[in-house]
């Protein structure tokens, strides 16, 4: 009895003590918060007062963030949307050999318990990955200052917010300086390709319409408005994926008939190399009888009658093959030809495959309202679209103006213009440059990289710097819509970027 109260008393002494040690650990943390809010750095009462309060800002729609702007010098993120801002934040980005990388990235992976597979295991609440390598957005501590391994860090009720906003593939930038997105109005900016409503729809307009008018169905029909890209690739969606079907199986038959003719051609070369080859055998057997029957005239002539039928026989058999050699010849033509014909014929139906595959794809693609990310790159020479990580388009860009830096500039769609023919865009530009790569010496220490050279191009002006063929604008006019985005940089796309990811630019 008395061993059971020892315990029993043993027990609620380490309770209270567990008690104890926590009231005194929750105390000494209440009380470094508060030395840090009366002593330590501004910015870092300014983090401790952001995330007491609940931020003031518009509670948006889901999936109404089309755009987030990340300061690294004002420890800041701010997000867009068709109506303006939505939303902003401090964080607390990539502490000092950790720096979170600048550049152009979107949203590549959610999941709202995430933990990390790089730092032990870190909890990272509401997690929204902008790069393979292990940067992203979550929920964290912001100690003021910059402090993460290189992720974003958010207040947990900014990120649980931020979550609700955005979808996979949200655009989000990067930027060591501050800088507010504008609204950009300019003839370069691509504008979508309206559609002309099918015929069949106009009857049936004017009857849903007479039917909730209860007016007579022999009024003038009103005139059915034109399509969007989007709503032309709903309604052309299933005649596509239909057709891609069907060329893929013309492609499959004019393959197995390529391969077919190619046989008959082996065929046919095979007989006129054998024919040739026989040829080739009488001509030396003619040869060997006529020096035999010569020597047995000489020897044996009772013999010889016999041996000259026996070369007769030999010089009817060379004769055959020499006459059936033409033929032969003929037909190996025409069945080489008729090969290379299949061949062509095949090579070109699996083109329009592809290009029906592609076409069934980007129709899908757009009809769920997956936008466009349009890429026009100095470095490669090269304009390249993507549509739900998937480079669609990849064709040649002519770059003017010389050499002069145009620095990586960022246009986002946001929604349609007044008109409903064009889209209103906004944009952020990156000026500062590419920093020189870094030299190295035999025997030194490599040479300090020289300062980037700042691009003295506007969202405007840089426009004027390159020319696209008519087929890229058309490409780009058929799928654009709301939330596409279109990136001019003197980078092409960095290691980042891959088969699952949009464009990742870098710049730094």
């Amino acid at each position: 009895m008395l061993r059971q109260f020892d315990r029993h008393q043993g027990l609620m002494l380490r309770c209270s003590a567990l008690a104890m040690g926590a009231c005194l650990l929750m105390g000494s943390a209440l009380d470094a918060e508060a030395r840090t809010y009366r002593h330590g750095r501004p910015q870092a009462r300014a983090a401790l007062e952001a995330q007491r309060k609940p931020l003031q800002k518009p509670q948006p729609k889901a999936q109404d963030a089309l755009l987030a702007v990340v300061s690294i010098a004002k420890q800041r993120i701010t997000i867009y949307g068709p109506q303006g801002v939505l939303g902003h934040s401090p964080i607390s980005s990539g502490a000092p050999g950790h720096a979170t990388p600048t550049g152009v990235f979107t949203v590549l992976q959610k999941n709202k318990f995430h933990r990390s597979n790089i730092y032990s295991g870190a909890p990272m609440p509401f997690m929204q990955r902008l790069t393979w390598s292990g940067i992203a957005l979550h929920a964290g501590a912001l100690p003021g200052y910059p402090a993460s391994h290189g992720c974003i860090r958010l207040p947990m009720n900014f990120a649980q917010d931020l979550w609700a906003m955005t979808r996979l593939g949200a655009r989000v930038v990067v930027m060591p300086d501050e800088a507010q997105p504008k609204a950009v109005a300019h003839a370069k900016l691509p504008t979508p390709t309206l559609f002309p409503p099918d015929v069949a729809e106009a009857p049936q307009a004017v009857k849903t319409a007479a039917a909730e008018s209860n007016e007579r169905t022999d009024a003038a029909p009103p005139a059915p408005k034109p399509h969007n890209p989007i709503e032309w690739a709903r309604l052309r969606k299933a005649p596509l994926a239909a057709r891609a079907a069907a060329k893929a199986q013309e492609a499959k038959e004019l393959s197995l008939m390529a391969v077919e003719k190619a046989r008959e051609a082996n065929a046919a070369i095979k007989a006129v190399v054998l024919a040739e080859r026989a040829i080739g055998e009488a001509k030396a057997k003619r040869a060997s009888t006529a020096d035999y029957v010569a020597k047995i005239e000489r020897q044996r002539p009772a013999l010889a009658e016999k041996a000259r039928e026996a070369l007769k026989a030999v010089e009817e058999r060379e004769a055959q093959a020499l006459a059936a050699l033409p033929e032969l010849k003929a037909k190996e033509e025409a069945a080489v030809a008729a090969a290379f014909e299949a061949s062509a014929q095949a090579w070109g139906a699996e083109f329009e495959g592809e290009r029906a595959a592609i076409a069934a794809k980007s129709a899908e693609k757009t009809a769920s309202g997956e936008p466009i990310s349009i890429l026009v790159s100095r470095k490669t020479g090269r304009i390249q679209i993507r549509q739900g990580w998937e480079t669609l388009y990849d064709a040649p860009a002519t770059f003017t103006g010389g050499a002069e830096p145009l620095g990586t500039h960022v246009y986002v769609a946001l929604e349609p213009g007044e008109d409903g023919q064009s889209l209103r865009w906004t944009s952020v530009s990156f000026n500062g440059g590419a920093p020189a790569p870094e030299v190295r010496a035999r025997g030194r220490k490599p040479a300090a990289a020289a300062a980037p050279v700042a691009s003295k191009e506007t969202a405007e002006s840089v426009l004027e710097k390159f020319e696209l063929s008519e087929a890229s604008r058309a490409f780009i006019a058929e799928r654009l819509w709301t939330g596409a985005t279109l990136i001019i940089s003197d980078q092409g796309p960095s290691h980042e970027t891959g088969k699952t990811t949009d464009f990742v630019i870098l710049t730094r």
